[in-house]
């Protein structure tokens, strides 16, 4: 018996009202201007499609008029995918004016769905890209999403598009993501073949739409084959043995060609899981941020935000990085694969050159925490041209406070490149406003000092960072030790709020990771002269030294620059297992440090620090002793006062 779903003339319907305006559609609201005024004007068609959708009507043939309406709404799907897909092969493909989320709304509006699994199935998702795997023997495994699905009940409409990391002994890569796909009218990044190629402008809308059900038993693929059997088309190549090519639609492992003649077999096998048991979808970016957490390997997920930033997307990147937090970030611990995309994303978008990767840059880190504004300063900075920083600066003054928290780190970061700020009006302008809150950074000055001199920053790349070398630095003038000195009679004067403020430059050495430090002060009675000092400071108690004899000690005279740079090392780039503050930051905290070494005042400026630090001995001690674990991050600063009757001595460790 023949089963008619759809009303007269739904394929036309689907063609002209819904097809051909949304090809055609250049405007900001498709779903306020086309889809919505579609489906008011075509309820009953919408309630065939869900007729259609059961799982009984897999057993059901089906007229014409009703598989020509399917094939024109899979069409619609077909052109709602396009944006989602990787670059065009050719060179002439044409633009995709419409957004990303257009297809979501399709899905939504016809009450389609989606099973959301970890593993990857060719029922449920179509081969857009395949990493091969070192192990031959490993199964196709889920790697990115690149659009999602959309089931009708228990028909599907349109699979998912995915890309996976499978053995040569399961997928030969460049076939499985490049053969002909079959009953396919349109992929703008590999060829298809579908029946209404070759046909006229209406003779192509009478093709009958593949039919693969998900059925409480078995998965039925292409069931209007078994309930109409056809003949072979004469001359046509006879189906090859090779299954998989009706099961992916495509070519797995040896590539078959363009000229298969697929369409009149069927097959059936086991359902893996009971769809009914299984969670639906509810939404691309919820989906991708889903899966996150079964993935084995995360290139594909980099691959597709580096296909919507080609495409002039930043905004899809950004998305999917607020998505990612709303999902994962409140986990204790996160998922590693959260914490590795989200910092890839943010990087993607902080160093793809461009206002508008600025601004979505911009709207992910102020909805975040202060260690994300901070790391987001520095990317920005190092790689965008201060044409595109300026748009951060040119809203309203006051803006809201996490905007004018980045804007300050913004300024500092650019100040550590030794750029001019005063020279570009927008930030000039935000600097001097007296209407902006007061921050932390605003007591710093807006040029480099001579003492900073050229602080070394770290190098960014998109998936690696390298570091300046922690430490304090070992190249000055060994102090030689003078056998029989006079060790001037001390005390020791380190309270809690200097021993504080001495170690600002290395507390996220001890908060974040495995570090620890030891920050003094002592006074003497008489001078403290070089030749006694490695006498002084072994007679000190100082746990850094523990019971080293002063002949062992290598201490090195160095400069108030030397010693800056190696505090502003620790504090912006951190210890073992913490990215640091940041260079802003990083500069706050040096001063800091530098400042209570040297006795400074709190209310001092850098002006009165940098005159006093001048006047001050500084040394370096090698951390050659047990107490430091001597594996990259050891830090060990000495200053001696202009009177020679003061010590401050930083000491600092870490290790992974």
């Amino acid at each position: 018996m023949t089963g008619i779903l759809f009303p007269d003339g739904a394929s036309n319907d689907v063609r002209h009202g819904l097809f051909e305006p949304t090809a055609r559609y250049s405007g900001g609201d498709w779903a306020g201007d086309v889809l919505e005024p579609w489906l008011a004007a075509h309820q009953p068609l919408l309630r065939a499609l869900h007729r259609a959708g059961r799982w009984e009507a897999a057993a059901t043939v089906l007229g014409n008029e009703d598989r020509w309406t399917l094939y024109a709404l899979s069409r619609v799907a077909e052109l709602l995918i396009l944006p989602y897909q990787p670059p065009a092969a050719g060179p002439d493909y044409e633009e995709d004016t419409l957004p990303i989320g257009a297809y979501e709304q399709f899905i939504h509006a016809i009450g389609g769905t989606f099973p959301r699994t970890g593993s990857f199935h060719p029922f449920l998702h179509e081969l857009v890209a395949v990493h091969p795997d070192d192990d031959p023997d490993a199964p196709p495994a889920l790697a990115a999403l690149w659009w999602p699905g959309c089931m009708i009940g228990s028909l599907m409409l349109q699979r998912a598009g995915v890309t996976v990391r499978a053995g040569s002994h399961h997928l030969t890569a460049a076939v499985a993501a490049g053969s002909t796909l079959y009953w396919a009218w349109w992929r703008r990044h590999r060829p298809v073949s579908d029946l209404s190629h070759g046909w006229g402008s209406n003779s192509q809308w009478r093709t009958g739409f593949r039919r693969d059900y998900w059925l409480p038993d078995r998965l039925a693929y292409n069931v209007d084959a078994a309930l109409e059997p056809s003949e072979q088309h004469p001359g046509g190549a006879p189906f090859n043995t090779d299954i998989s090519l009706l099961r992916h639609r495509c070519s797995t492992m040896t590539d078959w060609g363009d000229d298969e003649w697929v369409w009149p077999h069927h097959y059936s096998e086991p359902a893996p899981f009971n769809l009914a048991d299984v969670p639906l979808a509810t939404g691309y970016l919820t989906e991708l941020a889903t899966i996150i957490t079964d993935l084995g390997e995360l290139r594909g997920i980099w691959d597709l935000a580096a296909s919507r930033m080609t495409a002039g997307e930043p905004i899809f990147v950004a998305d999917l990085a607020i998505a990612l937090r709303h999902q994962h970030g409140t986990s204790m611990p996160p998922p590693w694969q959260y914490t590795s995309v989200f910092d890839h994303l943010l990087r993607l978008l902080c160093m793809t050159a461009g206002a508008s990767s600025v601004d979505q840059a911009v709207r992910v880190v102020t909805a975040g925490d202060l260690p994300q504004r901070r790391y987001a300063a520095q990317l920005l900075t190092a790689y965008q041209p201060i044409t595109a920083l300026t748009s951060l600066f040119t809203g309203p003054i006051p803006a809201a406070a996490q905007t004018e928290e980045l804007r300050a780190l913004v300024l500092h970061e650019l100040i550590l490149r030794a750029v001019k700020v005063e020279d570009v009006p927008a930030i000039a302008e935000w600097a001097t406003s007296p209407q902006r809150p007061g921050q932390p950074s605003d007591r710093l000055p807006r040029t480099l000092t001579a003492l900073e001199g050229r602080p070394a920053l770290p190098h960014f790349q998109l998936r690696s960072t390298s570091y300046p070398t922690s430490g304090s630095n070992s190249a000055g003038v060994i102090v030689d030790r003078l056998p029989g000195a006079q060790i001037p009679p001390s005390r020791e004067t380190t309270t809690p709020v200097t021993m504080a403020a001495i170690s600002t430059a290395v507390a996220a050495w001890t908060q974040w990771s495995n570090g620890h430090y030891e920050a003094r002060t002592f006074e003497f009675t008489g001078e403290l002269t070089d030749g006694a000092l490695a006498d002084t400071l072994a007679a000190l108690g100082l746990h850094c030294l523990g019971t080293t004899p002063a002949a062992d000690l290598l201490i090195r005279e160095t400069s108030p620059g030397e010693a800056w740079q190696a505090l502003f090392n620790a504090a912006a780039n951190g210890g073992a297992y913490t990215r640091g503050e940041g260079g802003a930051q990083g500069r706050i905290s040096a001063w800091r440090s530098l400042a209570a070494l040297t006795s400074a005042t709190e209310q001092a400026d850098t002006a009165e620090v940098e005159e006093l630090a001048s006047r001050c001995r500084w040394y370096t001690l090698d951390p050659t002793t047990g107490w430091f674990d001597q594996t990259g991050w050891d830090l060990a600063v000495i200053a001696v006062s202009p009177d020679h009757r003061h010590l401050a001595v930083l000491a600092a460790t870490d290790a992974d």
